[in-house]
């Protein structure tokens, strides 16, 4: 149950299993194999988990009113830059591993959210739904394609969690689906880590 002052143990144990998610991911890792890229959308899900976590399992008190407003402020904006550039970065990586050539593309695919968020944080507070929507797309597209070029299951597997997150951010705002969209990140996580695993050449899929 969420009080009035946002306080929630439901949505603290959403973020703490996104926390632990990525901290198993970016212990898995190693950005000169799987890419850097893939790190900082592992970084940028930790960031969400743990402010998250602070967001939603302290109470608020008089003594730490100014704190919590704090955090929820920068809980706000990390969510958000999460939410447009976590997928982009790991579509990227994961067609950098299987389609070396979508350099043109790439670029395309990075440069949308990021104008975004850059809006977001130099001029206008509030997002575009519609230019999410378009990001959101695209990757979504060439998640599916690279999945069923190469065969990789765990590519279908991530494109559903992908859709899953995705779906759930447009429905609602509530909290309880708030807590889905969390899980669902926290499925993108394992899910992406295992489809860049299994895109890398045998040798290295046999030693990290």
């Amino acid at each position: 149950m969420t009080t009035l002052s946002g306080h929630s143990y439901a949505s603290a144990l959403a973020h703490l299993v996104l926390t632990g998610s990525s901290c198993w991911a970016l212990s898995k890792i190693n950005s000169g194999v799987h890419g850097k890229y893939a790190l900082g959308a592992y970084c940028l899900h930790l960031a969400h988990g743990v402010i998250g976590l602070f967001r939603y399992a302290i109470p608020q008190h008089k003594s730490n009113y100014r704190f919590l407003q704090m955090i929820r402020a920068v809980y706000l904006r990390i969510r958000l830059v999460n939410s447009n550039l976590a997928l982009p970065l790991m579509t990227v990586q994961v067609a950098l591993l299987l389609k070396p050539a979508w350099q043109s593309f790439i670029l395309f695919l990075l440069a949308i959210p990021s104008l975004h968020v850059l809006r977001y944080w130099v001029h206008k507070p509030y997002s575009v739904p519609e230019l999410e929507i378009f990001s959101q797309t695209l990757c979504l597209g060439a998640l599916g394609y690279l999945s069923y070029s190469e065969g990789n299951d765990y590519g279908y597997a991530l494109l559903f969690s992908c859709f899953a997150a995705v779906l759930i951010h447009r429905m609602t705002d509530e909290f309880s689906r708030r807590d889905l969209f969390v899980y669902a990140l926290s499925f993108f996580v394992f899910f992406s880590y295992k489809t860049l695993h299994s895109s890398l050449p045998f040798y290295y899929r046999y030693f990290y």
